[in-house]
C-alpha cells in the first residue's frame, strides 16, 4: 500500500464498497488523502483533575463514580435527556446528555467513569453538558489503550471509532512515504521520518504534544507544513527552469551610466526607487533573466522603476513593451514614458483597440522590423499579428488584471525576455510569493516626497447633504473636481444601494444643477469612456459620477474630492485602490466615505481606512477580514490547494522552502517528477 494508492486498494474490516463512497465524498479518494485527514480536536483523558480543582469553561477531564441516573424528556422538544449525578472525593458534578438515551446502560451506580467536557454552572448545579464517557470496568478497559483520543470531522455514517482505527492500520502498512525534499534538507531541519509526523499528529501521546500542535509549533506539524511548501515551490520553479535560467547578456551599469538615466527624469529618485532598481540591475549584472514582481502603493513610482530598468535593454538596440488592462491606463503610461523617453530620442508608440486600422499596420511592420523599440499597449499587443523582432524586456501592470494565458501570450512573442510585472494593489508578502509562484518578489513603500495624505472622513447616510454642500463649494470657489463613486451601475430591485445612474440624475438637477457633470461605467463603449476621461483631465467636467471602473490607472491632478457612496459595501483594499485617483498632485485631497448604518464590527474595518494611507497595512487588515478567497479576487484566480499550511500562519516555513526549492531546482539537485499529480493540485493556482 502506497500513499497514492486508491482508497479500494485498503484491506481492513469494514471498508466496503458504501463507506468508500462516503469516504470519496469527502475528497478522501487515496491513501494519501485519508492520511491527511487530520483531527479537529483531541479528547485528553491525560491530565485527570479533582472535581474541586476545575475551572469552568476550560475543557477537563474528571474521575467519577455514579451516583444516579434517569431519563426524562426536554421540556421545549420533548427530546430523550439522560441526567447522571457523579461525584469524586471532593464533590459532585450533574452530567447531562441530549438525545442519547443509549447511554443508559453505560450509567450503571458503582460505575466508575472518565467524562471529558467544559464544566459550567446551570441553575445553580456545577454541570457538564454532552461530556464524552469512558468506562472504566475490567471489560471496557480492553478497548481504552489511548488517553487521548483524536476526533475527526464528521462523514455521515461512519464513525469517529472506525477513522480512528482505518488510519491506524494504514499508519501501519503503508510503504515509500517521503518527502518531497531530499534526505539532507530533512537533516539540516531536524525533521522527522513523514510516517512518524502522521502518526504524532494523528495520535498524540501527551498533552504537551498535543498543544505544541494546537500552537502549530509542533516538529512533526512543521515538517509536513514545510513540505507542502516545499512542493509548491518545487514545481513552480521547475516549470520555469528553462525559461528563467537562459543566460541573458550581461549588462553593468556603472555610476556614469546611472547618473545618465535618472537626468531623463523630471524629478529626483527616492531612497526606495533606487533601491528596487539596484536589485533589477544586480541581475543584469549576473546576466540573469530578471522575472519580478514589484509592488508599490498608489503613487510610489512603479512605472519610473520600469522605464529606467528598460533603459539600459533600448540602448542595446532591444526592444521593450508595456502592456496595461485599460486603454485608460495604456493611454496614460504612453503620455507619460513618451514625455521621458523624447530627451533620449526613443519614439514610444501605442497600440490598443482603438487603434486606427491603417495606423495598426504601421505599428505591424515597425514592430517586426525591429524599427519600433518602445510600444505600450492593451490586449491588443497579443494579437496573432503583432510579431517582434527581439523584444527582451516585457512590462505587465496590473498583473493579477491579466490572465495566465493573457501574460504568456505577451511573453511568448519574445526570445525568453526579461519580466517586469507591476500591481498597485497591495497584497501581504507571503500571498505575493504564492501567487506569484517563480517571480521574485520586491515592493516600494514610500511615497513621493512633497505629497500631502489624503483626509479620509466617514459620514452617515442621513449627513450625505454636508458632503454634497462641501463638494460644490470646492469646485465653484477653487475649481476643484471630485468623484462620486457608487457600487451599482443602475438601480437594483433586490438592493437597497446608490447607483451610478440613479444618483448622477438626482443630484446633477439638485445640488450641482450649476455645475458640468458627466458620468461613466463600465457598459459604456471604450471610445465614449476614453472621451468622457479626456474632458474630465482637461478640466471641462466637475464632477464625474462612476463605478469601480475608475479604481485602476486614472491620473487627473486636479481631482482632488472622492466620494464613495455605500462605501461598507466594498472591500479595504477596494476602497484604497479608489482614494489612490486623489491627492496626485500637491494639494490638499479628501476622500468621504458615505455609510449606511453599520454594525459594530463594520464600522471598525472602516474606521481602518480614515486611520491610515499605508496600503500595506489596510491590506493585511483587509485580509483577515475578507480572508483570501475573497481577496483580490483570488477566488477567482485560484489559491494553492495546501491540506494542512497556512501562508500566513506558517509565513516563515513558507519562506524558507521557496528559497530552498528555488536553490534544489536551479543548482540541479532535485529532480521534479511528480509534475501530473503537481499539474493536478497546483496548476490552477499559480499565476
Amino acid at each position: 500500500m502506497f500513499l497514492s494508492s486508491p482508497v479500494e486498494a485498503i484491506k481492513f474490516k469494514g471498508l466496503g464498497t458504501a463507506t468508500i463512497k462516503k469516504l470519496k465524498s469527502k475528497g478522501l479518494k487515496t491513501v494519501e488523502d485519508i492520511l491527511y485527514f487530520f483531527p479537529v480536536k483531541y479528547y485528553d483523558f491525560s491530565l485527570i483533575k479533582k472535581i474541586s480543582d476545575t475551572t469552568t469553561g476550560e475543557p477537563v477531564a474528571l474521575k467519577v463514580i455514579v451516583k444516579s441516573k434517569r431519563l426524562k424528556r426536554s421540556f421545549k422538544r420533548g427530546w430523550p435527556l439522560v441526567e447522571a449525578i457523579a461525584s469524586d472525593d471532593t464533590g459532585n458534578i450533574k452530567l447531562i446528555w441530549f438525545n442519547q438515551p443509549y447511554l443508559m446502560p453505560m450509567l450503571k451506580t458503582g460505575n466508575e467513569l472518565i467524562v471529558f467536557g467544559k464544566p459550567d454552572w446551570r441553575d445553580g448545579e456545577f454541570t457538564m453538558v454532552q461530556p464524552v464517557i469512558k468506562v472504566l470496568d475490567p471489560i471496557s478497559m480492553l478497548d481504552f489503550k489511548q488517553s487521548i483520543e483524536p476526533v475527526y470531522p464528521q462523514i455521515r455514517g461512519i464513525s469517529n471509532t472506525f477513522i480512528q482505527k482505518l488510519i491506524a492500520h494504514i499508519i501501519s502498512n503503508v510503504v515509500m512515504v517521503d518527502f518531497s525534499f531530499p534526505e539532507h534538507i530533512r537533516e539540516r531541519f531536524s525533521f522527522p521520518d513523514k510516517i512518524e509526523c502522521f502518526r504524532k499528529i494523528h495520535f498524540p501521546q501527551s498533552s504537551q504534544e498535543i498543544k505544541e500542535i494546537e500552537k502549530r509549533e509542533s516538529p512533526y506539524l512543521k515538517a509536513l507544513i514545510f513540505d507542502e511548501f516545499f512542493e509548491f515551490f518545487l514545481g513552480a520553479f521547475a516549470l520555469h527552469k528553462r525559461e528563467d535560467s537562459v543566460k541573458k547578456e550581461a549588462i553593468f551599469i556603472d555610476t556614469k551610466t546611472f547618473m545618465e538615466m535618472v537626468s531623463i527624469l523630471p524629478f529626483k529618485l527616492t531612497e526606495e526607487q533606487e533601491r528596487v532598481l539596484k536589485g533589477i540591475f544586480d541581475v543584469y549584472k549576473k546576466g540573469e533573466r530578471l522575472v519580478r514582481l514589484i509592488q508599490g502603493d498608489v503613487g510610489s513610482g512603479k512605472t519610473v522603476v520600469s522605464i529606467l530598468a528598460a533603459y539600459p535593454l533600448l540602448k542595446k538596440g532591444y526592444q521593450v513593451a508595456l502592456i496595461a488592462p485599460t486603454e485608460i491606463l495604456a493611454r496614460q503610461h504612453f503620455s507619460t514614458i513618451n514625455t521621458i523617453m523624447q530627451k533620449v530620442g526613443v519614439p514610444v508608440f501605442l497600440l490598443t483597440g482603438s487603434t486606427p486600422q491603417r495606423e495598426k499596420a504601421k505599428i505591424y511592420t515597425g514592430l517586426e522590423s525591429g524599427l519600433i523599440k518602445f510600444i505600450v499597449g492593451t490586449h491588443a499587443l497579443i494579437q496573432p499579428e503583432v510579431k517582434f523582432n527581439n523584444l527582451q524586456f516585457v512590462i505587465i501592470d496590473e498583473q493579477h488584471r491579466f490572465g495566465v494565458e493573457q501574460r504568456q501570450a505577451i511573453v511568448k512573442k519574445g526570445n525568453n525576455p526579461h519580466i517586469l510585472s507591476l500591481t498597485a494593489t497591495p497584497i501581504p508578502r507571503t500571498l505575493a510569493m504564492t501567487l506569484y509562484g517563480h517571480y521574485d518578489y520586491d515592493a516600494i513603500r514610500s511615497r513621493p516626497p512633497g505629497r500631502k495624505e489624503v483626509k479620509t472622513i466617514i459620514k452617515k447616510r442621513e449627513n450625505d447633504y454636508e458632503v454634497y454642500q462641501f463638494v460644490h463649494k470646492m469646485a465653484t470657489l477653487r475649481g476643484v473636481q471630485s468623484y462620486f463613486v457608487y457600487p451599482l451601475i443602475d438601480p437594483s430591485n433586490s438592493l437597497e444601494l446608490s447607483s451610478a445612474t440613479e444618483k448622477f440624475r438626482d443630484l446633477s438637477s439638485t445640488f450641482f444643477k450649476d455645475l458640468k457633470t458627466a458620468m461613466i461605467h463600465g457598459k459604456m463603449k471604450a471610445d465614449e469612456k476614453e472621451k468622457t476621461m479626456e474632458r474630465f483631465k482637461n478640466g471641462e467636467i466637475d464632477v464625474l459620477f462612476s463605478t469601480t471602473v475608475i479604481e485602476v490607472g486614472v491620473d487627473v491632478p486636479n481631482a482632488n474630492i472622492m466620494v464613495i457612496e455605500n462605501a461598507e459595501r466594498f472591500g479595504l483594499s477596494q476602497l484604497h485602490q479608489l482614494r489612490g485617483r486623489i491627492g496626485r498632485g500637491n494639494e490638499q485631497a479628501y476622500c468621504f466615505l458615505i455609510v449606511e448604518r453599520l454594525g459594530e464590527n463594520s464600522y471598525k474595518r472602516i474606521k481602518i481606512m480614515a486611520k491610515t494611507t499605508d496600503g500595506f497595512r489596510i491590506a493585511e487588515q483587509d485580509l483577515k477580514i475578507r480572508g483570501p478567497g475573497e481577496f483580490l479576487g483570488t477566488k477567482q484566480s485560484g489559491l494553492p490547494d495546501f491540506r494542512i499550511a497556512d501562508i500566513f500562519v506558517d509565513s516563515q516555513l513558507l519562506e524558507s522552502a521557496r528559497n530552498i526549492a528555488k536553490e534544489c531546482v536551479y543548482s540541479g539537485k532535485v529532480e521534479f517528477k511528480n509534475s501530473k499529480k503537481w499539474e493536478k493540485r497546483f496548476g490552477k493556482a499559480l499565476v
